[in-house]
């Protein structure tokens, strides 16, 4: 087709917001308050120990508290750090809540400037700038007396309260809360509560209320990463407070403002690209592709009946209570799994209808089937079971199932219809997904990268994207704990799990990618890394083996030692990326593609060796077929990690960037970067760009404030994204996706400058990540070659059903 300057723009946020969560300090232990330099709680305006300090005996009831000592006219912030520090904003309806109890101390003088603030800031570090805070400031005015008055954004809002008189013998709790109204308003309330002498009890509710006040504040209304403090300010050496105790914060989720990611069909380990592809080229016999299709074509189930005739084995209730390598429902499962999949690769590449007949019927059978997942006391599975196989086992089964679906309904021709969709949709909600995402499936372990694997593939099949959004998160920090800086991942405890516990890892980048999210660069390529340390021992090549104990290799029931994931894995960092990967080459030169399939000796009868697990999906056959070669090429993957520079990126920029922590809530393991620009400056970042006549450009954006991002390509405009009204997700990640064809733009194919420009933001910028571009001007499809036909592969061709390029 004829490609133009077409794009779109969709927002990948959620339905419904994060819980905003809950933070309390009591200052009781000591350390709660911590020091500037060290403190698990809050964070300190200034390097040095501030003159605010825990005390025995000034907090509620006796306890330990917060005591100032005089100030001098210094000020001192506290911004909430611990657990759950960031609350989520962004909604319509949002609301925060920070209280603290004080015990109020006599005015030497009349001054009004000793006061505190009690309130929100969108940064971490504290309230001293002033620039953007909402609270509400106490000030004393002499003797017992004080005043109420609302701040917003370093300036007092409407007049002081009139002057309310607190006793010094009692205590009394402070609470403010802001609402997000409609993304540009915050309404704004505090009050007082007495309460009593011993600050325990509450005496007398809201004996002082300065009501509610609506301010505007659309960038701070939009935000989706706020923390509460609190601010001391004591002028001339007086205490117009004396002690602090029980800092609370709460926050509840706003409803509504944010719209779904839109998901690509198909968008799981393969696009629709990539599916016609490899099907084309396996068809007329090329290379890999052909040898992989003949492993899957010529496939054996248990029973010893070829893959294209098995028959489903469903049952209404499931078990993993024995080992999956014994006869029962478990194994069946993997059976059917195996060979749905397996139906709808021969599909793709024969256009036989028969093949997507036969793995629509099996996944229909599992259907319309099973109700139930049994524990390992044979009965249903509850929320309260402790960890148990079946969590696993669900887990890593499962997701082979959700690739065949996804390929049969991303074609008509299929036969898969929309009912089928549903009553597949229904049963991964209310049977398999409660299994496979079950809460005691807790480990951080290979259990903890099959479970993300299944969430990805759930999430994206049911276009859920809150799921999807809290299992990049997740993927992030399994990268991070499980494969660890030392890349050893279960090394130690033997090779076969340390690549268990990786093979899910590479699947779910995949799956990401497909979706415009690039999981595979993460810290660095930790993946990759990974993989190429680990080859070697895989290998056998111990020389440098990092543990006193030699390896234990766990050879299989089938006599191998090597998993499958990393033709996938080549795929991508070799093929696609151009990156160096020696160990992967010889890995794939020497023992992958040429894993013997051995007979199971005493676990199976000597039927041929055919795979028994799930991880052999990805063995000789379904990831040589699926993951051998690209049809297009990805000129720049940026995803802006934590170790990846620029510069690693082949990036430039002008005026001001930087790259920092995502402020998506939920997704504090991800980097983007961030672009700075007034109203009379531009910042930008540039790339190199070899194109073919036509290119994909993609990437989430997200701005904080006004402003227009303008897309160029050798200076001439692409397109331009206006910051979208407050509200709605202007505050959150949304999708960039355009198609664009060098002709049209009076270019030629080659090298390209692509550069994309923040305009006109005032201080607080554009946030961007997962910048793709894809390229490609896919060749003929070769005729089979006279190997091929002697193989027989080449005249699959003859058999084959036309597919678009």
């Amino acid at each position: 087709m004829t490609r133009v300057h077409r794009f779109f723009s969709a927002a990948i946020v959620f339905l419904t917001a994060f819980a905003a969560g809950a933070a309390e300090v009591n200052f009781n232990a000591a350390g709660d308050l911590g020091t500037s330099a060290s403190s698990s709680n809050f964070n300190f305006s200034s390097a040095a120990t501030p003159w605010i300090a825990e005390a025995n005996g000034v907090g509620a009831g006796g306890t330990r508290g917060l005591t100032l000592i005089n100030s001098g006219g210094n000020d001192v912030s506290f911004t909430y750090k611990g657990t759950d520090s960031n609350f989520d904003f962004s909604g319509f309806g949002a609301s925060i809540t920070t209280s603290i109890l004080l015990a109020k101390d006599t005015a030497i003088t009349g001054s009004t400037d000793r006061m505190f603030d009690l309130g929100l800031v969108p940064a971490v570090d504290s309230f001293i700038s002033g620039a953007n805070v909402a609270a509400v400031r106490f000030r004393s005015t002499g003797g017992n007396n004080s005043t109420l008055q609302f701040r917003n954004a370093n300036a007092d809002v409407g007049s002081p309260s009139t002057s309310f008189s607190l006793n010094p013998a009692n205590f009394y709790r402070l609470t403010f809360t802001a609402t997000n109204v409609n993304g540009t308003n915050i309404n704004l309330a505090a009050s007082i509560d007495d309460m009593g002498t011993t600050g325990t009890s509450l005496v007398n509710a809201g004996i002082f209320d300065l009501g509610t006040t609506m301010v505007s504040n659309s960038s701070f209304a939009t935000d989706s990463s706020l923390f509460a403090g609190f601010r001391v300010r004591n002028e001339n050496n007086g205490r117009s407070v004396g002690a602090f105790d029980d800092f609370v914060a709460t926050g509840t989720a706003g409803a509504g403002s944010k719209l779904p990611r839109v998901f690509v069909h198909p968008g799981l380990l393969n696009s629709a690209a990539e599916l016609s592809y490899f099907s084309q080229q396996a068809a007329n016999g090329v290379g890999l592709w052909a040898q992989g299709y003949n492993t899957v074509s010529t496939g054996k189930d248990f029973s010893n009946n070829p893959l294209a005739n098995h028959a489903p084995q469903a049952q209404s209730t499931y078990t993993a209570a024995n080992h999956w390598s014994t006869p029962g429902v478990a194994r069946n499962l993997i059976d059917d799994a195996r060979a749905a999949y397996a139906n709808a690769l021969m599909w793709q590449v024969e256009g036989d209808a028969a093949r997507a007949g036969q793995a629509r019927t099996i996944i229909n059978a599992w259907s319309s089937t099973l109700t139930t997942v049994l524990n390992s006391s044979n009965n249903p599975m509850s929320a309260s079971d402790s960890r148990q196989d079946y969590m696993l086992y669900t887990s890593y089964s499962w997701p082979a199932m959700i690739w065949t679906a996804e390929i049969l309904r991303s074609d008509p021709s299929s036969g898969w219809t929309a009912s089928d969709t549903t009553a597949f949709k229904n049963l991964l909600q209310n049977v398999v997904r409660p299994a496979a995402e079950h809460p005691a499936n807790n480990l951080s372990n290979n259990w903890a990268s099959w479970r993300i694997c299944y969430k990805t593939a759930d999430s994206i099949f049911t276009d859920d994207s809150t799921r999807f959004e809290q299992a990049q998160q997740e993927f992030r920090q399994q990268v991070a704990s499980y494969i660890g800086p030392d890349l050893r991942g279960e090394m130690q405890r033997d090779l076969w799990h340390s690549q268990m516990g990786i093979a899910p890892l590479i699947a779910t980048a995949e799956m990401a990618l497909k979706q415009g999210i690039d999981l595979y660069s993460y810290n660095n390529n930790q993946l990759l890394r990974a993989i190429e340390y680990q080859i070697p021992f895989y290998l056998g090549d111990y020389t440098n083996w990092p543990f006193a104990s030699p390896p234990n290799e766990e050879v299989q029931f089938d006599g191998s030692t090597i998993w499958s994931f990393f033709e996938m894995a080549y795929n991508h960092y070799h093929n696609r990326l151009g990156l160096d990967t020696p160990q992967l080459d010889n890995m794939l030169a020497a023992v992958v593609r040429q894993i013997p399939n051995r007979p199971y000796g005493d676990v199976y009868p000597a039927d041929g060796g055919r795979p028994y697990r799930a991880e052999d999906f990805h063995r000789i056959g379904y990831g040589t077929l699926t993951h051998a070669g690209n049809p297009v090429r990805y000129e720049i993957i940026a995803g802006f990690d934590q170790n990846q520079t620029l510069a690693a990126q082949n990036l430039t920029s002008a005026g001001s960037s930087s790259i920092v922590v995502d402020p998506t809530p939920g997704q504090g393991a991800n980097y983007v970067i961030r672009l700075d620009a007034s109203a009379s400056s531009i910042s930008s970042i540039s790339s190199a760009v070899d194109l073919d006549a036509a290119f994909d450009l993609s990437f989430d954006w997200r701005f904080s404030s006004d402003g227009q991002l303008v897309l160029l390509l050798d200076g001439i405009t692409l397109g331009t994204l206006d910051s979208p009204g407050s509200g709605l997700g202007r505050d959150w990640f949304q999708q960039f996706r355009g198609e664009f064809d060098l002709q049209t733009l009076g270019l030629s194919a080659g090298a390209h400058t692509l550069t994309m420009e923040l305009r006109g933001t005032g201080t607080r910028g554009l946030w961007l990540d997962n910048l793709i571009v894809t390229t490609s001007s896919p060749a003929a499809v070769p005729e089979p070659s006279a190997a091929a036909l002697l193989f027989g592969v080449g005249a699959i061709a003859l058999r084959r059903r036309r597919r678009n390029a």
